[in-house]
């Protein structure tokens, strides 16, 4: 259901790239110029991404609680923000994909990784093979 820590991931996910494929051009300057900002500006977005920052923690964490995630380590918190937030770079509003086709693949991902199910014995980091 929606308060499942999956939904909640997958909601941002989409929620993310809607913003990317309706701001792409404001987001592109952004990133660009975001380096010199100095003052009130900078300390504003720092917060702005350490308040978002900590919602996709939260989402991982609740799953970890739930033994439903593997992991809300700082790096797959970051991990997870730079697979859909580079999207800004390559994302095309006149692509063969929607917003929310990208986002349906980048969730999966998340979620499920690249390996079908029972098709590979390749082991997760840190668990035992079966």
């Amino acid at each position: 259901g929606p308060d499942e820590p999956a939904d909640k991931l997958r909601q941002l996910v989409h929620r993310h790239m809607r913003m990317i494929a309706e701001h792409q051009s404001e987001i592109i300057v952004s990133f660009r110029e975001m380096h010199s900002l100095t003052g009130e500006r900078a300390a504003y977005l720092h917060e702005l991404r350490e308040r978002y920052e900590a919602v996709v923690r939260g989402i991982l964490t609740e799953g970890v609680e739930r033994g439903q995630f593997r992991s809300a380590e700082p790096v797959v918190v970051n991990g997870l923000l730079g697979l859909i937030s580079y999207a800004y770079i390559w994302f095309n509003p006149q692509g063969r994909l929607s917003p929310d086709d990208i986002a349906d693949r980048f969730a999966d991902l998340a979620l499920h990784g690249l390996v079908v199910q029972n098709a590979c014995t390749c082991p997760v980091h840190g668990e035992e093979a079966s």
